[in-house]
């Protein structure tokens, strides 16, 4: 109120917040078209204060029953998935001031359990600090990891995983392991292709390189007859295919390998 001329009068102030609604709208927009599920968490009371609708879509849960859940009551506590589990990480990610990622297991309305993959990472929203958990669901990359392994490390022949421009290992199966005679993953790297072969015969790394990065580029298979020299100095022949697999979504090169000594 105010006196004009003497009289009282009631004043209304007006602002021009076209823009800021507008930034809001916008804000909302893409908050909930996201295809990764989102969670805004209040620092302080490590409370959801909110959600995109991809988050409700992955747990099933309305809004207001999701928020009633809250951490403990969304995570399988019984495998380890605790509140005080979360918020330990909340609380090293608003101290560190920069993302981090981790492993989670959610348990939807229905029960199930999902293995989500979440990235931590704070936020200045409507000018408060926030923590912001994105988070995409990678039960299904799990499962198919676990069968790839069960696959891999089941076979009679021998496997070795190649980077197909460096030639590194980058990972063998059980029954590589046994025919080299070395259990550790990381001396078969550390050895790579000149320690596990027989090399004065003229199995060397650049000759090894060059077998891969020739199938690398032209994605032919190619078969050839290699010495190997086992951790107990012994030597056998082998017959290698070599070939191009995707693995992970990554490009790599397979040598596939069967003891004809």
């Amino acid at each position: 109120t105010a006196k004009i001329n003497g009289s009282e009068r009631v004043l209304t102030i007006q602002r021009d917040i076209t823009e800021r609604k507008r930034r809001e709208r916008e804000y909302e927009q893409i908050f909930n078209g996201v295809q990764d599920a989102i969670a805004i968490i209040d620092p302080e009371t490590h409370e959801m204060v909110e959600v995109n609708d991809t988050f409700c879509e992955m747990v099933g849960y309305e809004r207001d029953a999701l928020f009633d859940q809250g951490i403990e009551g969304l995570s399988a506590t019984d495998d380890g998935y605790t509140r005080d589990r979360a918020e330990t990480f909340i609380d090293d990610v608003l101290d560190a001031g920069e993302a981090r990622s981790d492993e989670w297991v959610l348990e939807t309305s229905t029960g199930d359990k999902s293995v989500i993959e979440v990235v931590g990472t704070t936020a200045q929203i409507g000018g408060e600090l926030r923590y912001m958990s994105i988070n995409r669901d990678i039960t299904e990359r799990k499962r198919r990891k676990r069968e790839f392994e069960q696959i891999f490390n089941s076979v009679n022949d021998a496997i070795a995983v190649f980077h197909p421009d460096t030639a590194e290992i980058l990972d063998v199966n059980t029954a590589y392991r046994d025919m080299v005679g070395y259990e550790s993953l990381d001396r078969i790297q550390e050895l790579g292709i000149d320690g596990l072969s027989a090399t004065d015969e003229g199995y060397t790394e650049e000759r090894g390189r060059e077998i891969i990065r020739a199938v690398s580029q032209n994605g032919e298979p190619e078969t050839v007859e290699w010495r190997i020299e086992r951790q107990s100095g012994e030597r056998i022949w082998v017959e290698v295919t070599i070939t191009t697999a995707k693995i992970n979504g990554s490009e790599r090169v397979l040598t596939i390998q069967r003891d004809i000594t």
